[in-house]
């Protein structure tokens, strides 16, 4: 595939009319081929055993030995082979293509590489490397942070496609033609994630910070261009700003706000890459770290009242408990003496059976009353929780709050429904108990 992949680039790169049409589907086609050209690329594809047809310039198919030049220009189709958890290309050009809109693949071969190296979305390898496939897990997407004035695939939805891993960006090989196209359609693609607005229409991005700055795209920004550092500093900051999801915008602005301070507006993007961003990037991480500190301080202050809101929710379930036990013990001694007023007196039953359903109203309200405050106190939890405590997660909070308080309202709703039970019990055995006597 080596070879085949050197021929294609080749032609493509020669200056004469040939051209091709690929994607990363298997089917390649090769237009406008002089019979020299046709003759090598046959002779390559049937060494490699692929699948080809031919046709000439009246599209009628042809046999390997059928080459004539009255029948030039020919076109050849061949199919790629299959590649399994992934896709190939043979020419750079076709590669570049895909890199424009990629998706998450997980490998990508290319004829023509002479190394290996890994990106966040996938891994890139010759056909003939035993490289495996790679997919990091996703980071914030900066078409949802960049503003564009639509021109096409300004801002990537992914940036993984553009991003090395460490170890890559430590080994990949500088001169290798296949990393050049990758490195060439990252750094058209890196800047942008960094600024505020990509104005495509006039080939700018800006910054929109104190001061506003606008600078231009360099019309060719390529590997040769800048130095590894540069390019793996470029690396780092768009790593930096969309490491953490719901942390993306606020690094975004920092850095915004960093370089919008140090460009020079009358400076190339290049210029920027190579002298400010590492300067921007070190200002916006100790900015960052400034407002965790203030923000630790905060949610210190909010975890310390959380504390003693919980402390005291407890408590309040607690004397709520105790307050029920008492109203409970004396319903029973109420109840006693109901039935102790009707064995020694001679008081009307139907006075002893209204008393006992006086006495079982009376608990059945307090218990009513506690249930309803139990559900009133929740709610106040929620929304309390959605605008002080967003900084904790879902788990954290299960934690500190409703695993203490869920189980000291459990135990108050089991004693509330041993104290019913018990109530209709006792006040019941009153009234039946009056019944019989009477009888």
């Amino acid at each position: 595939m080596k070879a085949l992949g050197i021929f294609v680039n080749s032609l493509l790169n020669s200056g004469r009319s040939v051209f091709i049409s690929e994607s990363h589907l298997r089917p390649v086609t090769l237009n406008n081929l002089s019979v020299e050209d046709a003759k090598s690329l046959v002779d390559i594809l049937h060494g490699l055993g692929l699948d080809f047809s031919i046709t000439d310039a009246v599209e009628q198919s042809l046999g390997m030995d059928s080459f004539e030049d009255g029948m030039a220009p020919f076109s050849v189709v061949f199919q790629k082979p299959l590649v399994e958890s992934g896709i190939g290309f043979v020419s750079n050009r076709a590669l570049s293509d895909w890199l424009e809109s990629p998706d998450s693949v997980g490998l990508v071969l290319v004829a023509c590489a002479a190394s290996s190296f890994v990106t966040e979305s996938f891994a890139v390898s010759s056909w003939d490397a035993g490289v495996e496939g790679y997919v990091a897990n996703g980071r914030k997407s900066p078409a949802r942070i960049v503003r564009t004035d639509g021109g096409a695939n300004a801002v990537p939805v992914d940036v993984r496609p553009y991003l090395l891993t460490e170890n890559s960006l430590e080994k990949v090989q500088w001169d290798d033609a296949v990393f050049s196209v990758w490195a060439e359609v990252a750094l058209r693609v890196l800047p942008c994630c960094l600024a505020s607005d990509v104005i495509s229409a006039a080939n700018e991005i800006e910054f929109l910070g104190k001061p506003r700055v606008r600078i231009k795209r360099d019309a060719k920004i390529n590997s040769s261009g800048l130095t590894k550092a540069s390019f793996a500093g470029l690396q780092m900051a768009v790593k930096w700003v969309y490491d953490v999801e719901r942390e993306a915008e606020l690094r975004h602005s920092l850095l915004v706000q960093e370089l919008s301070r140090l460009i020079d507006p009358d400076e190339g993007l290049t210029s920027v890459i190579e002298k400010r961003l590492s300067m921007a990037l070190d200002g916006a991480k100790i900015a960052y770290e400034f407002g965790l500190q203030e923000m630790s301080k905060d949610a210190l202050k909010g975890l310390s009242d959380l504390r003693k809101v919980v402390v005291e929710e407890t408590h309040k379930s607690l004397d709520n408990s105790r307050q029920l036990l008492l109203s409970l013990a004396g319903a029973a001694f109420y109840a006693l003496g109901l039935i102790a007023a009707r064995m020694v007196s001679k008081v009307e039953p139907w006075l002893i059976s209204v008393m006992a359903v006086v006495g079982l109203l009376y608990v059945l309200s307090i218990i009513f009353i506690n249930s309803r405050a139990l559900e009133q106190q929740r709610a106040m939890r929620s929304q309390w929780r959605a605008k002080l405590y967003r900084f904790l997660t879902a788990e954290e909070y299960g934690q500190l709050v409703d695993g203490p308080i869920n189980r000291t309202e459990f135990m108050f709703r089991v004693m509330m429904w041993m104290a019913f039970f018990l109530s209709v019990i006792s006040f019941g055995f009153v009234v039946y108990f009056n019944q019989n006597i009477a009888n």
